[in-house]
This record gives C-alpha cells, structure tokens and sequence, in this order.
C-alpha cells in the first residue's frame, strides 16, 4: 500500500536544519567523517567496513533538476576504487528504479573507458537511493530498505556482490527515536525527522551524531548560511507542493475514469432494459442521474 507524506510540520520552526534540503545533504554527506558513518550503517550486517572516501563531485554535491524532478547526489569513490552513488530524490518517477539501474550501468562502463589493456574486472559499484515516496512496481517489497542486485534465482547467492542498490523509503519508515535499534536507524530517522525537531534528541551525546547535530543547528548560522538555507528550505518545500498537486491530480484523473466507467455501465443496462433501482445499486448513480441518461 502506498504511503502519503504528512507535510503538516514542515512550516513550524526547528532547532536543525533539514536534511532532505539541498542544503542539510551537503551539510551531512558533504563530511567524510559523516559520510563514512552512514555507508558502514548501511553496510553493517555484511561486515564490511568503510575505512576512506573520496569525492568526485567538483563540488562534492550536486544538485539536478529534471522537469518536475529534484534531487541530490553524491559520487565518491571509497576504499581506493569502490564507486558509490547516493542520490535523495522528492518526486515519485514511474521509471524512477529503471534509472537508477540506468546511472548505476552507467557506472560500469565508464570503468573500461580509455584503458587498452582492460580485462572486463570490475570493482564494485554501489547505489544509496534515499526517496520521499514509494518506489512503483508490482513486486516491491514493504520494507525501508529493499537491497537490489544480482543473484541466482534457484540459490539466492550472488553472481557478483559488485552491483548493489540499496533503495531506502522514508514514508515507510515510521519508528519513533526510542524504538531506533541501530545506527541505520537513527540515520533514517534523522534524514526524515531533523528538519521538524525542536529538542535535542539522546543520539545527539554519540560519536559521530554529536557532530551532525553540532553542524545542523540553525542557531549557530551566520547570516549568510541562513540565507543559503532558507533558500534551499523553499526549493523543497515547493518540489513537496508540486509532488502533491501531481497526486491530486492522478488521483482526481483516477475518480472521473471510475464515474466515466460508471456511466458506460448504467447505459449499457438502461439499454437492456434493467429496472433502474437495479442499476441504481449496481453503479452506485442517483436515480436522476440514470433517468438523465
């Protein structure tokens, strides 16, 4: 079942900026330290640990825009030549996950571009998708976090561990701060909840949270950070608008389709000579709305 973001907080006043601003992304994913952190969250229950990154952004974060379309990324290398890519996006996009198997293919070439003694060996390539919306699609799992990659359908073991997208939904995600059991946790509920806290919450007093937190807080801007902010704070603010005004109208456009389809359905029996209370209960019409056709 689709979730449906709750905007009602969004313009109250909050001790932290927003992570899911352009502004608050750069601020946390922009830090090393902060950005390390986060991929060994995500990477906790495999093992593997993130030891260094570097960023190939020229400006370490990037911003896009793409018709209605907003979103962040980030593009490092981590541990020498493992590639990760991690985008935050606000719109739903009906492709959305066919472009990010797109971006992350894209990737993957690029490693055997101008190399004449290339083999086809890959290093790993990572994808972190953090959306404001459910991804589309008949078999997606209800899950925060829906790992994606390649495996064998009979033994579920990997063909390669080199290809992974890691897909993080916050309207799915709905855990207060006492029920965070692990760094990824807090992390996601930092992303979705910073930009409305008024308190400091108790993961604040951890490494590297004390950072974050330290960083975030809107008291200690300058006046030109703030600006910067309250610049980003409306570009998302008004994507989130858009995004609504577009649901209203798939969902208005889905209402009249139904009405149009009722109608069809009270002709065709009106033709046939069925009583009208009958199609009355049948189509869910008025009675004068029948007699009217």
């Amino acid at each position: 079942m689709a979730r449906v973001r709750n905007n009602s907080n969004l313009l109250k006043p909050s001790k932290f900026v927003n992570l899911m601003t352009d502004y608050g992304f750069k601020l946390a994913f922009g830090d090393s330290e902060l950005l390390i952190h986060f991929l060994n969250s995500l990477f906790e229950k495999d093992k593997k640990v993130v030891k260094s990154v570097r960023y190939l952004n020229k400006e370490i974060t990037s911003t896009h825009q793409h018709g209605r379309t907003i979103y962040y990324d980030v593009l490092c290398k981590i541990d020498g030549e493992e590639d990760v890519i991690i985008e935050m996006q606000h719109q739903s996009q009906d492709t959305f996950g066919e472009r990010a198997l797109y971006y992350m293919s894209d990737s993957i070439v690029k490693q055997g571009d101008n190399k004449s003694n290339w083999r086809y060996k890959l290093h790993p390539v990572y994808g972190v998708f953090i959306m404001n919306f459910n991804l589309s699609g008949q078999n997606v799992p209800e899950e925060v976090v829906n790992e994606v990659n390649l495996t064998y359908k009979k033994t579920n073991a990997y063909f390669t561990d080199k290809f992974r997208m890691f897909f993080i939904d916050l309207l799915r995600f709905n855990k207060t701060e006492d029920e965070l059991e692990s760094n990824l946790d807090c992390w996601i509920y930092n992303i979705k909840n910073m930009g409305t806290m008024t308190a400091t919450p108790k993961m604040a007093e951890k490494k590297p949270f004390a950072k974050l937190f330290s960083r975030a807080e809107v008291a200690i801007m300058t006046p030109r950070e703030r600006r910067k902010y309250e610049d980003s704070l409306k570009v998302y603010r008004d994507s989130l608008a858009v995004e609504e005004t577009h649901r209203n109208e798939k969902k208005r456009a889905r209402e009249e389709g139904r009405i149009e389809e009722r109608i069809a359905i009270a002709k065709s029996l009106k033709a046939s000579n069925v009583d009208i209370n009958t199609i009355h209960n049948a189509t869910g019409l008025s009675i004068e709305e029948i007699n009217a056709l």
